[in-house]
């Protein structure tokens, strides 16, 4: 139904820092072998899922062992996905990775990048509308950023219901520079950080 597919990594870098700090307070508050699921609908080419498995291994650091880490990105390009799963990118595609990130989690190949095999083990790709439901499992995140903006505002809150429906209590939803929650999604929502669209479930 909806095939935008513009991505690149850490898009938006301070956006993706202020949702690292959130997300630590998500890994700190784990119990050893819970595990920690994201959903990324809309996933375009996978710069994003794999972006969130860097920050996430970052945050795990030597404990990464003790989760099991579950990123599921859905979209419904099929070239996209394939773009996704082989997790080789442009150099461009990096313009906002760190030096130090992008020599622990690619390879080079030629004018390309290849994201490492232990990380890609942590992410998942599915051809599947994004109102066709969400991964199994209470979601610690749902990163929705760009897909609001070309839906209607009665699609808008069927689909912010359903990620409010998918997420663990006090989830995080992240949702793109250009987007606003709707009146619906503000009764379901509070600002973690408005500016950067990070929002957490309240009840």
């Amino acid at each position: 139904m909806f095939l935008v597919s513009v991505s690149s990594f850490f898009r938006d870098r301070d956006s993706f820092r202020v949702l690292e700090r959130a997300l630590a307070a998500v890994v700190a508050g784990k119990a050893d072998g819970e595990p920690i699921r994201v959903w990324v609908p809309g996933c375009a080419s996978g710069d994003e899922c794999y972006s969130l498995a860097i920050i996430l291994s970052e945050l795990l650091g030597p404990y990464r062992d003790k989760h099991l880490l579950q990123i599921t990105g859905t979209d419904l390009n099929l070239d996209a996905l394939a773009t996704a799963r082989d997790g080789i990118y442009r150099q461009t595609a990096l313009r906002d990775v760190d030096d130090d990130l992008r020599q622990r989690y690619f390879i080079p190949r030629g004018q390309h990048f290849e994201v490492i095999e232990i990380l890609r083990r942590n992410v998942q790709f599915e051809r599947r509308d994004v109102l066709g439901g969400a991964p199994s499992g209470e979601l610690d995140l749902v990163s929705c950023r760009n897909l609001l903006i070309y839906l209607k505002s009665e699609l808008q809150d069927q689909l912010i219901k359903s990620f409010h429906q998918a997420l663990r209590p006090q989830g995080l939803l992240f949702v793109g520079q250009a987007e606003s929650l709707s009146f619906l999604g503000n009764t379901l929502f509070a600002p973690v950080d408005h500016y950067h669209r990070l929002f957490r479930r309240r009840h």
